[in-house]
């Protein structure tokens, strides 16, 4: 997963999310179990965090 993964891409890699929220144009995602949060922004992960959730 890397900045510009397009969301598609990023749910077939890891599944749903545990938690998702959309706040105007952004989307935020989380992954508990392995420790992931996403931001996207018109279908295309901008952020990524690893090992510090949850984000939202």
């Amino acid at each position: 997963m890397k900045d510009g993964t397009s969301e598609a891409d990023m749910l077939r890699k890891l599944g749903s999310p545990n938690k998702s929220t959309i706040a105007g144009v952004t989307k935020s995602v989380e992954y508990n179990d392995i420790g992931v949060a996403l931001k996207l922004e018109k279908e295309t992960v901008y952020y990524l965090l690893v090992g510090k959730t949850p984000m939202l």
